[in-house]
């Protein structure tokens, strides 16, 4: 994170990227509500009987003219409910249909006492006899005006669209570009003329083509009031930018979809600083797991260290030993004696029970009087590694009773750094088995050489950050793990995932201050699996539990946390895996829980 940028215009930064287009999308709110309300409300049915000039009305047409049903039907009154110009309008498209025989329509308004102006379509038809003469004029009126109303306040939406800044789209049923204004333009690149009836699944990246499938789109939309997601767009100069897209249906009067409207925002900025502030935090745990990966290795590697400089001590003794004893013994069958009593010794160590400190220290002191007994210096020195090894004096007895005296000590000397020299070996060996383990252990966790985004087991992931935070996990802290089997592995980033393990177990760790109980408990919930991560420590207070998800707000001290945590955690929980976090907390008792979606391969 750049130092001149402040915590406020960071949060302001992501806050405004999001906010520009609201007035927007809540007249698009506003017009899909019309829209569903559409259906025409009023359909009245009349005639006239051109033989006997009989008037017919049926119910609705009494309705949609407001007249008491007693009152016999009359095309005066009908005409009395119209504007001059509107009655005049009717009048002659009734000649017109009885002179052409042909069918009419036009849009006119009728005058209601207690609904006011309505809007109305009326059809007109004539209907003729065997011999083509005229029998009888059929009008249908139906009231439109609520598909008026939203027709206009669609005309007033397109002219808001061309005018805002961010990118508006319409397309038509078969997924392909009916309109755009010029914010995509400027947005992409692409001209009106370039992306009319083109698929529109053409400037998406394949990941994300599903949005302009219009079956994928109806499915939804028979769930769902609207679609918000966050996808990648292409432009003309095949630059990548990333979006959020606001996908609502414009219907007609049958509430069937004629129209998608896409409205489109660039949130490339935000990504970025989002992935700034992912990045911090990431920096800031990877200094708590180097403190503890630091920690875990030490001991290995200085033993390890320690292990190699005692060995070449060990090898330098036993070649001169080795020299003093070739020197002394010329006998091939004494050389053939020290091998065979050499490889029971070490037979014995992997069979030898473990001696407690008071035993080695009381074996040891006898086994030094055994070699003064016999007058066999060095006996201070060989005596431990013998002990160590589960080397009796009853077994030094009849190591001494098979050479002779001249060699008895060179042969205990060879015997015993032989054996030091293996056990450091394995000493060494035993060293780097831990720091590959811990090794393997970080790539396992960071998901090393693997794709960013794979099915992972989320009980391997706790696991793993479980031992990389060993370091942080005293005595005084109880780890209880109730996992439940068999549940499905999750398409996610597992070195994302990971890192929200971390942020939640550390925040665990430290809310009960080096002495309670952390329960991680996983379980399947409906299509998503659910992790509780559950503390005893003294709780969230009530005054400040709004706001444990806003960026740069901790509790803890000046250099002791980022105020980033929680922020990441969630960012990459809602906003990367579409999952859901959430917490309930009181004095020893606090519960983040997190839901996440089982997405099947």
């Amino acid at each position: 994170m750049k130092s001149e940028v402040s915590e406020s215009d960071i949060a302001e930064k992501i806050k405004s990227l999001t906010i520009e287009l609201e007035s927007l999308k809540q007249e698009n709110k506003k017009l899909a509500v019309q829209l569903r309300q559409s259906k025409i409300q009023t359909i009245g049915e009349w005639s006239i009987d051109l033989r006997t000039s009989q008037v017919y009305w049926s119910k609705g047409m009494y309705e949609l003219l407001n007249v008491k049903k007693d009152i016999a039907p009359d095309m005066k009154i009908f005409y009395k409910k119209l504007s001059p110009e509107n009655s005049d309008q009717l009048k002659g498209a009734i000649q017109s249909v009885f002179l052409t025989k042909k069918n009419f329509s036009f849009e006119h308004e009728i005058i209601s006492d207690e609904s006011g102006t309505l809007n109305v379509r009326t059809d007109l038809s004539i209907l003729l006899d065997e011999d083509s003469r005229p029998l009888r004029i059929e009008g249908v009126s139906s009231d439109i005006t609520s598909l008026k109303s939203s027709q206009q306040e669609l005309e007033r939406l397109s002219l808001i669209a061309s005018k805002t800044s961010n990118a508006v789209v319409i397309l038509d049923t078969d997924g392909r570009v009916d309109w755009i204004n010029s914010g995509f333009t400027m947005m992409t690149g692409y001209r009106a003329d370039e992306v009319k009836n083109t698929p529109f699944k053409k400037y998406l990246y394949a990941e994300s083509s599903k949005f302009s499938d219009p079956g994928y789109l109806s499915k939804q939309f028979s769930e769902h009031y609207s679609i918000n997601e966050e996808l990648r767009l292409k432009t003309k100069l095949k630059k990548e930018l990333w979006v959020h897209i606001n996908i609502s249906p414009i219907l007609n009067y049958e509430l069937n979809p004629v129209n998608y409207i896409f409205i489109i925002s660039d949130i490339t900025k935000q990504r970025l600083v989002e992935e700034e502030l992912r990045q911090t935090e990431k920096m800031a745990a990877l200094g708590k797991l180097s403190a503890g990966l630091a920690h875990e290795l030490n001991n290995p590697a200085a033993a390890s260290v320690a292990a190699a400089d005692q060995l070449e001590q060990v090898v330098n003794d036993l070649q001169k030993i080795t020299f003093e004893l070739a020197k002394k013994s010329e006998d091939s069958k004494q050389w053939d004696s020290i091998s065979a009593w050499l490889r029971a010794l070490l037979d014995k160590n992997n069979k030898t029970k473990l001696l407690s400190p008071l035993e080695c220290s009381d074996a040891e002191e006898a086994m030094t009087h055994w070699f003064g007994n016999k007058d066999i210096n060095h006996g201070w020195i060989m005596a431990p590694v013998f002990v160590q090894n589960g080397t009796t004096e009853d077994d030094l007895e009849k190591i001494a009773s098979d050479f002779p005296r001249y060699v008895i000590e060179s042969v205990m000397l060879f015997l015993c750094k032989s054996i030091e020299v293996v056990e450091i070996t394995e000493m060494i060996g035993k060293s780097v088995q831990s720091i590959s383990g811990l090794v393997n252990l970080v790539k396992s966790y960071s998901f090393m050489d693997q794709s960013s985004v794979q099915f992972v087991d989320i009980h391997d992931g706790i696991e793993d950050t479980l031992k990389i935070l060993s370091h942080k996990i005293g005595s005084g802290i109880e780890i209880g793990k109730q996992f439940q089997k068999g549940l499905p592995k999750i398409q996610v980033n597992g070195s994302e995932l990971n890192q929200v393990w971390t942020n939640l177990i550390d925040n665990a760790i430290g809310a009960i201050a080096g002495k309670g109980k952390i329960i991680i408990r996983t379980s399947s919930y409906l299509d998503k699996l659910k992790i509780d991560i559950e503390d005893s420590g003294v709780g969230i207070p009530a005054n400040i539990r709004n706001r444990i998800f806003d960026p740069f707000f901790t509790t803890k001290a000046v250099g002791e946390g980022t105020g980033l945590g929680l922020d990441v955690v969630r960012r990459i929980i809602v906003n990367r895996i579409g999952g859901k976090i959430d917490f309930t907390s009181k004095p020893g008792k606090t519960i983040f829980s997190v839901l996440l979606p089982v997405r099947n391969g």
